[in-house]
């Protein structure tokens, strides 16, 4: 395939840091161990143009299909969406008074996403990892990691139940602020982009046989009817019907759009 017809999508994200002080060769806590998990996924697709049979019928012959379904996705809306969460974190139990913030860091972890009527729904937490001065002229330096959970509702009027999304969360920025030795308040903004879809499902035609009958039903049938248009007709299903033709239609009706027909409209069928 041409390279314009392929897509590649990744995404890169760290699911969790940890900080931990060690000692170095002295014995003083003055080492900085940090571990991350960098989680990578991706996936590549193509493009291709594809003309399939759903329907077909014949002017003087009976035809016998046999289907297969097939199924596809189908873009719905483009989704992006920014939030910020606020979250108090309290001091664990185990770890020295806060004194000074030096650095937080956070990566989205677990999330759970539900469609529904008009909304999205994003359910999950952030891995965050504080890393400060303490109190303690023993362990100057501490760190430890905290859950913060969080939901957001993003509004998308197409939403519905019967699609799925391809929603990813992320965090694009962490701020923080103390409040006392055992409390600092983080603001945390996160960023959720990515596509609505559907799913489409289509019976294609594989084959097709065909037989004449002995007996005609329209054998009968006045040269000229006058039909008058339901919702939900197209000038296909109209010829079908009366195993007519739809160009047939178009030029017997002056129909300049043969997509477009108007509830009530009456056509003459010969």
């Amino acid at each position: 395939p041409s390279p314009e017809a392929e897509m590649a999508f990744w995404n890169c994200s760290i699911a969790e840091i940890n900080t931990e002080i060690g000692e170095d060769s002295d014995g003083e806590r003055r080492i900085l161990k940090l571990r991350s998990i960098v989680c990578v996924s991706a996936s590549c697709s193509e493009n291709l143009d594809a003309h399939v049979l759903t329907d077909a019928f014949s002017l003087s012959k009976i035809l016998d299909f046999t289907t297969e379904p097939i199924k596809t996705s189908r873009l719905i809306s483009s989704i992006s969406d920014q939030f910020v969460l606020k979250y108090i974190v309290q001091r664990p139990d185990n770890c020295p008074g806060i004194s000074e913030v030096i650095n937080v860091s956070g990566a989205v972890g677990h999330t759970d996403v539900e469609v529904s009527s008009g909304k999205i729904s994003i359910d999950g937490f952030i891995s965050c990892n504080v890393l400060y001065l303490s109190e303690d002229l023993e362990q100057p330096i501490a760190a430890f990691d905290i859950e913060v959970p969080f939901t957001q509702t993003i509004n998308e009027p197409q939403a519905n139940s019967d699609l799925f999304t391809t929603l990813e969360t992320e965090v694009t920025h962490v701020s923080f602020c103390i409040i006392s030795p055992e409390e600092i308040e983080l603001r945390i903004a996160l960023r959720a982009t990515g596509t609505l879809m559907s799913l489409d499902s289509y019976e294609v035609i594989t084959q097709i046989g065909s037989n004449t009958p002995e007996d005609r039903p329209d054998e009968n049938r006045p040269s000229i009817l006058i039909y008058i248009v339901q919702p939900g007709d197209t000038l296909w299903k109209i010829a079908k019907r009366y195993r007519s033709s739809v160009d047939t239609l178009q030029n017997l009706n002056n129909i300049k759009n043969p997509d477009v027909l108007m509830p009530g409209q009456k056509l003459i069928i010969a």
